[in-house]
């Protein structure tokens, strides 16, 4: 018994070293939530896979918008609906009420904002104690359009360390916007950033906004196809991807030098039905669409981006019970390397994709494959890449930066839980300077049996002991920038 403990406090320091992601943590569910009677559902993905739990003490309840963020080693700092902000407490951030006034935020403020990637939580380049909150709400629930962009600014180091918004409800821009699809972009430099929400006209226009240490400033108006839908950066910044109702899929390459979209590739899918969700793969060659009853992945490195392939059907699943179908909504990558998938109803049930690298039908997409405690009703998490550096060597590659820049540590951090090893174990690590690695792990001979690529934009990689016998092996990382480090792996089997 006293070795056991022993493992689980070491496997428990081992993980918690490598705890750096400030968009470890998602919440899910309504307050009054079916069939526990208040709070919701966490999800907690500091230790790799998530640890999902009931959280009783939550007050807030959440439909679509969904934006937050934790601080360096995970502990979650403070969350919004998009009608008022809450603190790490569960209470009321101060002076955090009264978010994007509107007749409709009133309407549903026991609810919250039903749009998603209403509101963005950003790093303030200039302040790193401070963060940007981009945020809309429709106007009313007759013309339900945005009117207004706003952002607020809170100080995380107020009020004892709780936070505070310091300046609210603040407007970028008055026009009308097309509900939602606030999306960001780290600059080349590695520091400002990207900020863009699509304006509804004749064609849809993307109003382009450059953030720096000196605040939020107009950039261009770029003409895109329709942004009804989800869309998202790559993970490596390079890329720009939208599936929707009208438009259908589309994707751009984006330099994040300049802020422009280019060589947009467009594709009809004709399915007869609402096209909504899209992701990237964590190598960022691989884009998933939700079409309601299907997902499609598109591959950047086929000669024809309409040459898509179908690797999921809805297998009539619903949950808890119907009319609840557990359909194919909104789709998040997460640190696990998986892409999570929403089910567009008030469901107990996530989809996942569980090796997105993979090509067809290999990326294995799990119907129905995290149950969760309570009900949910597509909660958004509206994260970004918050870890992409400097295009090094680039004309933008100008500033000696320190703000804000996890991405940028020069350390090679690698733990394996558990170890020993029986059936299973994850290889927990952090590559430094956005590179990407390589995995080997070799016997006590020195012949190698494990050789795969590591994506810097993951932190875990579930492993299984099939073709490794009982004895030690070893476990040795090596990142691009020419870092190893080697780590004793013990298969009991």
């Amino acid at each position: 018994m006293k070795i056991v403990m022993t493992l689980l406090i070491l496997m428990s320091l081992q993980i918690k070293t490598l705890a750096q992601r400030v968009d470890n943590m998602w919440l899910q569910g309504y307050a009054n939530s079916f069939p526990l009677p208040f709070g919701g559902t966490n999800l907690d993905f500091n230790f790799g896979a998530p640890t999902i739990y009931y959280d009783s003490l939550r007050d807030m309840q959440l439909d679509f918008t969904l934006a937050l963020i934790s601080d360096s080693v995970g502990n979650l700092l403070f969350y919004t609906n998009g009608v008022w902000i809450s603190d790490a407490t569960n209470d009321t951030m101060q002076n955090g009420s009264g978010l994007n006034p509107s007749s409709y935020t009133t309407s549903v403020y026991n609810t919250g904002i039903r749009v998603t990637a209403a509101d963005m939580v950003l790093p303030d380049p200039g302040n790193s104690n401070q963060y940007y909150l981009i945020h809309e709400t429709p106007g009313n629930t007759v013309y339900p359009k945005p009117d207004f962009i706003y952002f607020s600014i809170i100080n995380k180091t107020v009020n004892g360390a709780l936070g505070a918004v310091v300046l609210k409800n603040q407007i970028i821009v008055a026009d009308t916007f097309l509900l939602g699809n606030i999306n960001a972009c780290r600059h080349a430099n590695g520091r400002d950033w990207w900020v863009m929400f699509p304006e509804m006209t004749d064609s849809t226009v993307y109003n382009i906004y450059l953030l720096t240490p000196n605040g939020i400033v107009f950039k261009s108006k770029q003409p895109m196809y329709n942004l009804y839908g989800q869309s998202t950066f790559s993970p490596d910044g390079n890329h720009f991807a939208s599936y929707d109702t009208y438009a259908d899929f589309a994707v751009y390459d984006f330099d994040r030098c300049t802020g422009f979209f280019s060589n947009p590739r467009h594709v009809d899918i004709n399915d007869g039905v609402v096209g909504f969700g899209v992701s990237f793969s964590p190598d960022s060659r691989k884009i998933y669409a939700s079409s309601v009853y299907w997902i499609y992945q598109f591959d950047l490195d086929k000669p024809d981006i309409a040459d898509y392939d179908t690797v999921a059907i809805w297998d009539s699943t619903y949950s808890p019970s119907p009319p609840f179908a557990a359909l194919f909504f909104t789709q998040y990558l997460r640190p696990d390397g998986k892409i999570y998938v929403g089910t567009g109803n008030g469901t107990q049930v996530y989809h996942t994709i569980d090796f997105p690298d993979s090509s067809g039908i290999a990326c294995n997409v799990s119907q129905h494959s995290v149950p969760l405690p309570t009900i949910h009703s597509n909660s958004c998490p509206t994260y970004i890449n918050y870890y992409l550096g400097p295009v090094v060597g680039s004309v933008c590659d100008s500033l000696s930066v320190g703000i804000n820049q996890p991405g940028g540590a020069i350390d090679l951090k690698v733990s394996i839980t558990p170890n020993p090893v029986i059936n299973q174990f994850y290889l927990n690590y952090h590559l430094p300077g956005n590179k990407d690695g390589w995995l080997d792990i070799s016997d006590a001979s020195g012949r190698n049996i494990v050789h795969r690529r590591l994506y810097w934009s993951t932190t875990s990689l579930l492993m299984y002991t099939n073709n490794l016998n009982p004895g030690c092996y070893f476990a040795r990382v090596t990142s691009d920038m020419g870092i190893t480090q080697t780590k004793r792996l013990m298969v009991l089997k």
